[in-house]
């Protein structure tokens, strides 16, 4: 076997051909076309339509929203017409529902204002998509231009293998050349060695020698002029290949690069998306506890507002009888004026007028009474207007019970005065009777029963007074109940606005879980682009490694041209010896 065969190179052109056409990089190609083929304006048109329809959807939930709302005041209106019974009046209900009717229209523009905001999200994201298919295009160029530069390699080495088939041509010339002149030049010293032929054959043989050694001189210049021209073609290709293979590595560097900024962008995304998935989820854990407690308050309210409108009731039935009461009272004054003149005696006369004094003084309270209870329409609006300003106000439940324990219990207390004023006001008349039928009886009788009626009189005017303060307090109260109802008016319409802004947010929510799940996709697009750069950047470094190894194939083929120089060195040491020997 010869040093050539023994000592050539192991380069094999068929296993680059196989890596540069793998079948990985025939799906990515197949891959971009199938995303060359896709209908982006069919698919723009699709995302709009449905954007159409979700703000139409939105717009219909807002009008249900708002005709909600509306149903409930009315219906508010329709459980609360017992308020009419403290004089109220339609201005007062005009003027709540107004102003309920600015706060849903104010959360109306809000959530307009949100609509808005949505659709630029949109637009926005739309945008972002128009980026990554600008992304994708570029990665489509970069297949191209790699399939191109496949081409190009694979060119170089159908280059590379003509030059080893020329090569090994060319040395077996040469060799079979060398081969047939040793075995003629051996033939004719054996030829001359038997025969021992003349001087003229001598010269013969030594000129065919010399021209055989010039044709052959003459061919090995030849193979070695055409192998230095070999080498430096193939030095100048090895060059232009460094120069690409470094141009590959900037490139392979850029897109790590890039690789590593898109990860970190997706790893940014990936925290966003997580902060947010955690602030919905506590927004609607929040708004659906303020749900449950708001409605718990409105059931309590409404069955305080309830009992407050029965005692409410209750107590204009009790204002109408103070009212018959103050009557009986003016006919039972005209009547002990009318006795007064038939009374004798100083003293009678004295105890007649401080009766008349506490009478008057009952009348007066009763008429305060009367007039505060008129102008409690007015306090109930000043009150209104007062508590409107808050932010927010709570009732305690145990002070509404309170409240109604209290009023409850003043009433049966009135109700016992109201008792006791009607015994000692039937035994007063009854004496009073008795001494006018009997006033011509005995001055004694007539003390003894003045002394029972003054008896009568002081627990009259006792009784009196007693039931003086059982109404004041009744009607402080009855202040505070209805500053109760004031109170739970005005929670009763802090739940039907927050019951409004729970469904926006609601909404809200809604958007924010489409945001997400269009984030998580172009993550998942991105990762996938991702993916096929590295397979691309792996692919590339194969190229690279596998360029690399014509260095090995030039250090052969120097090392070869070594070996011929010395074959020829031998032989010309051959031919110089056997010149001197002839």
């Amino acid at each position: 076997m010869s040093s050539y065969s023994y000592n050539r190179s192991q380069y094999d052109p068929s296993g680059i051909k196989s890596k540069v056409n793998h079948h990985e990089f025939l799906e990515v190609r197949d891959g971009a076309d199938e995303y060359a083929a896709f209908d982006l304006e069919r698919f723009k048109g699709d995302l709009m339509d449905k954007f159409i329809r979700d703000t139409e959807d939105i717009a219909n939930e807002n009008d249900r929203i708002k005709t909600d709302a509306i149903t409930r005041i009315e219906e508010y209106e329709r459980n609360n017409l017992n308020d009419r019974d403290f004089e109220l009046g339609e201005g007062n209900m005009a003027f709540q529902r107004r102003t309920i009717s600015e706060k849903v229209t104010g959360a109306n523009k809000e959530f307009d204002i949100a609509t808005k905001e949505s659709a630029s999200e949109k637009r926005r994201l739309r945008e972002d998509m128009a980026d990554l298919e600008d992304a994708l295009r570029k990665v489509r160029d970069q297949l191209a231009e790699t399939e191109l530069e496949n081409q190009n390699f694979q060119t170089i080495i159908d280059a590379f293998e003509d030059i080893q088939n020329q090569q090994r041509s060319a040395e077996m010339n040469a060799v079979r050349t060398v081969n047939t002149d040793l075995k003629d030049q051996i033939a004719k010293l054996e030829h001359e060695l038997n025969f021992a032929g003349g001087a003229t054959d001598t010269l013969n043989m030594k000129f065919g020698l010399e021209e055989k050694y010039s044709s052959a001189k003459g061919d090995f210049e030849n193979f070695i002029s055409e192998a230095e021209e070999g080498k430096k073609r193939i030095e100048d290709e090895l060059a232009n290949l460094r120069h690409k293979i470094s141009q590959k590595k900037n490139e392979n560097n850029i897109l790590h690069k890039n690789v590593n900024d898109n990860e970190s962008q997706i790893n940014k995304l990936n925290d966003e998306i997580t902060r947010l998935s955690k602030d919905i989820e506590q927004l609607k854990r929040k708004n659906e506890d303020n749900i449950r407690s708001l409605e718990g308050d409105r059931s309590r309210a409404e069955d305080d507002l309830i009992d407050a409108n029965r005692k409410a009731a209750d107590l204009k039935h009790e204002i109408a009888k103070l009212k018959i009461l103050v009557e009986k009272t003016r006919n039972e004054i005209d009547y002990l004026t009318s006795e007064k003149d038939k009374a004798r005696g100083q003293g009678y006369q004295r105890k007649i007028d401080e009766f008349n004094n506490v009478i008057t003084e009952s009348e007066r309270r009763t008429k305060k009474l009367k007039d505060e209870l008129g102008t409690l329409n007015n306090e109930w609006k000043d009150k209104v207007s007062r508590t409107s300003k808050l932010a927010s106000s709570s009732i305690g439940r145990g002070e509404g019970e309170e409240v109604a324990k209290r009023i409850r219990l003043l009433t049966t207390e009135l109700n016992n005065k109201n008792r006791e004023l009607e015994d000692l006001r039937s035994q007063k008349s009854a004496l009073e009777r008795e001494v006018a039928d009997d006033g011509s009886g005995l001055d004694e009788k007539i003390n003894r029963q003045r002394d029972q009626l003054d008896e009568l009189n002081r627990k009259y005017l006792a009784s009196l007074e007693e039931k003086n303060g059982i109404n004041e307090e009744l009607t402080e109260q009855v202040r505070k109940l209805l500053d109760l109802n004031f109170v739970i008016q005005k929670n009763s319409e802090q739940i039907a606005i927050a019951k409004q802004e729970i469904e926006f947010l609601r909404k809200e929510i809604e958007q924010k879980s489409k945001l997400v799940g269009d984030l998580e996709y172009e993550i998942e697009q991105r990762r996938n682009l991702i993916i096929d750069l590295r397979e691309e950047i792996a692919e590339k470094n194969l190229i690279v490694d596998e360029l690399e190894q014509p260095r090995d194939e030039i250090e052969t083929i120097e090392m070869l041209i070594r070996e011929k120089d010395e074959i020829i060195r031998e032989l010309e040491a051959q031919v110089r010896n056997k010149s001197k020997y002839n």
